[in-house]
């Protein structure tokens, strides 16, 4: 019987089998030490993994078994992994670390990390806490998966080793599972078969097959390996055709498998133009992250064997990723090093090799510490992506809320991120940028997933523990779905924090069921908004935009921008959800989804800016509006400036509706103009004054009448 939390520890036999990423310069060569947590505050001594089963420990794509000594401390919740930073290739890449307490050995904890511990990449961190997230054979089964197992028919092909298998699917993975029979298994030219029962991954898109060494004859020859997924009906395989063995190959007992018949990765070919201007080139190392409408890459360094980013060069790099959809931004950023990191960077080009499609991105400015605004990091719009005669197809639209305690220190400086899971999927994980996570604030953000996700099942949420003050306090989280109407609260009253309370840093909220609230779902509308490629055409005013249809007009539309929206030449692409609520709210950067009154068929809009700023004046080419439920497309010409010092001085026009391509306006019967303007005096309407108004509208015909007021 196992002491008391108050009597004499007990000592227990735990398994940890480290699995080092596959990236370059994944292994490391320092020592190193895992730390593990219970659920009763108790905590084991730091044990260094040593005599792995493999010579060199934690080399890259490697699997590392060890048995080590602990104190009981009851059932594990996370794990403290760290290095010492020593020798010649201190960095390590860490996948992911499985931890079995050989006492109760149905029950497996894993530890997903896939980060760098290094003091040169990712965050500088060579420390990390992990989060144990408990697999027992107790936990309900609800798929089935037959595997069936060719051993080779090469001399001494079979094994008397343990077998092991992980399945890795788009939603879950398994951790090992061992596969035994009553019988002797894995004979030379044999095939064995096996049916587990686990949660369900998904589709599969790698297998990790391993053998602990043991036995008189270890080294296994293995063909392949078929599985069929019962439930979906599908067969996958997974070809081999290698020895895993300490005498034979490459001296690996563990190798990822992929299938046959597999989804290939999306091809990005990244073209950089530096500029031409004194000191231009950057000694710094660059990254890139790719955001499309169905996903979005992660922060990419762009490297090659040359000396890359020089003055008036272009440099060229290929990306292999999961398909992200048509691309709608990019954040291009470097980390300042080297001896002269500033960069005056031109354009980047993307080409989309499947899709045949190039995206360009201009820049023209500086990412440097001492010039221009000192930004390092800048979001990049395309120039033109958008297909005129297509509506696009959008990600589903979610309005993130995060509310920050009122606690002292409650603020964190750290990247925050989530990650969303629905019944049949989750997002990827989404840093919230441009969060200010303060004290007691509210931050609001709005993504787009890929698939319908709402309601939400769980949300997780963390951080990556950088930045001076990274301990954060969560109130709670509000997510809100406006095409299905469902808005969720999910609570959380905890630290996300090292050095407070439980020290996690990641957790998973559950909904308040009682504070969902429901409303009539969206329906979204496509707006392209056309600047002209007149000189100084563009404006840095706020736009605001009043849409009128023969039911009423919606509220004011605020076309809330960046740097990059509104300019000469540009066409910028809107969304506005409308439907009963009348209640307005932002979507991003240059993408904004308004809740406004069913307006039936548009007659004319209002468009205006606010004339602030260095460059107000706008020269509107035109506007084009598409109603999606009935793909019509209404055409609002201007062509004129609204600018207080070009034209007729007007920064306000009404705008009237052209149907569809054929350019024959909407019937109008009556038109009401304010007369704001003469053209003959400077102050209208005074004594003994003859004034000239120019007015533009639809043609209504012969007038009948005039009322003046």
């Amino acid at each position: 019987m196992r002491a008391s939390l108050n009597g004499p520890s007990k000592m227990t036999s735990y398994e940890v089998i480290v699995y080092t990423g596959d990236k370059s310069g994944a292994g490391t060569d320092s020592k190193v030490y895992i730390t593990l947590f219970g659920n009763h505050g108790k905590q084991t001594e730091k044990i260094h993994l040593k005599n792995s089963n493999n010579k060199d420990p934690f080399e890259r794509n490697q699997t590392d078994i060890f048995h080590v000594q602990g104190d009981y401390i009851g059932e594990l919740i996370k794990l403290r992994v760290e290095h010492d930073n020593t020798g010649r290739s201190s960095g390590w890449f860490l996948d992911r670390i499985v931890v079995t307490d050989l006492n109760n050995p149905t029950t497996k904890y894993i530890a997903i990390c896939n980060k760098w511990l290094a003091k040169d990449e990712g965050d500088r961190q060579i420390s990390r806490e992990l989060i144990l997230n408990k697999q027992t054979s107790e936990i309900k089964r609800n798929n089935q998966y037959k595997i069936t197992v060719f051993t080779g028919k090469k001399t001494g092909a079979g094994t008397d080793a343990d077998v092991f298998i992980a399945l890795y699917g788009n939603l879950a993975e398994t951790g090992p599972i061992k596969l035994e029979s009553k019988k002797n298994s894995f004979e030379a030219a044999k095939k064995d078969e096996f049916t587990i029962e686990c949660p369900n991954v998904g589709e599969l898109n790698k297998i990790l097959i391993a053998h602990n060494n043991k036995g008189s004859a270890p080294g296994w020859f293995l063909d392949q390996i078929l599985i069929e997924d019962v439930i979906a009906h599908h067969l996958y395989e997974f070809p081999c055709n290698r020895w895993l063995a300490k005498d034979e190959d490459d001296k690996e007992i563990a190798r990822f498998l992929f299938p046959k018949k597999t989804v290939t990765n999306n091809q990005y070919k990244i073209t950089v133009f530096t500029g031409k201007k004194t000191g231009a080139g950057t000694d710094a190392d660059v990254f890139i992250t790719l955001y499309g409408n169905l996903a979005e890459t992660g922060a990419i360094k762009l490297e090659s064997k040359k000396n890359s980013f020089e003055a008036g060069k272009k440099d060229e790099f290929t990306i292999e990723c999961p398909n992200i959809g048509e691309i709608n931004k990019i954040l291009i950023a470097h980390n300042n090093k080297g001896l002269a990191p500033g960069w005056f960077l031109d354009q980047i080009l993307i080409e989309d090799v499947n899709a045949h499609h190039i995206y360009e991105f201009p820049c023209n400015r500086w990412l440097a510490k001492d010039e221009d605004d000192k930004e390092i990091s800048r979001f990049l719009f395309p120039k033109k992506t958008i297909d005129h005669e297509k509506e696009p197809t959008a990600g589903v639209s979610y309005n993130i809320t995060v509310y920050t305690g009122d606690k002292k220190n409650a603020g964190t400086d750290a990247r925050v991120y989530i990650v969303m899971h629905g019944k049949n999927s989750s997002s990827s994980q989404i840093f919230l940028c441009d969060g200010k996570f303060e004290k007691n604030s509210v931050d609001k953000f709005t993504t787009d997933a890929s698939s319908d996700l709402s309601p939400l099942t769980a949300l997780d949420i963390g951080h990556d523990n950088s930045g001076v003050g990274p301990a954060w306090y969560l109130d709670k989280v509000v997510v809100e779905c406006p095409s299905i109407g469902i808005k969720q609260t999910f609570p959380c009253n905890n630290w996300l924090a090292d050095d407070e309370g439980d020290r996690h840093i990641e957790r998973r909220l559950k909904e308040d069921l009682s504070l969902r609230k429901t409303r009539r779902p969206t329906v979204p509308w496509y707006i392209w908004v056309y600047t002209s490629d007149k000189k100084g055409a563009g404006t840095n005013g706020q736009v605001i935009l009043v849409l009128y249809g023969n039911y009423g007009k919606s509220i004011n539309i605020k076309l809330e921008k960046n740097s990059d929206t509104l300019q000469q030449g540009h066409c910028n692409q809107y969304k506005v959800d409308m439907n009963d609520v009348g209640i307005p709210f932002k979507l991003r950067e240059d993408i904004f989804e308004i809740k406004a009154r069913a307006l039936g068929k548009l007659t004319k809009i209002k468009i205006r800016h606010d004339n602030k700023g260095l460059a107000s004046a706008w020269y509107l080419d035109r506007i084009e509006i598409v109603d999606p439920e009935t793909g019509l497309r209404y055409y609002f010409i201007c062509e004129k400036w609204l600018a207080s010092d070009e034209g007729d001085k007007m920064i306000s026009r009404e705008i009237y509706a052209l149907e569809n391509k054929t350019r024959h306006p909407s019937p109008v019967r009556q038109s009401k103009i304010a007369l704001t303007k003469s053209k003959t005096n400077k102050d209208p309407f005074e004594k003994g004054h003859k004034d000239l108004f120019e007015i533009e509208t639809l043609d209504i015909g012969q007038p009948k009448r005039i009322k003046y007021a």
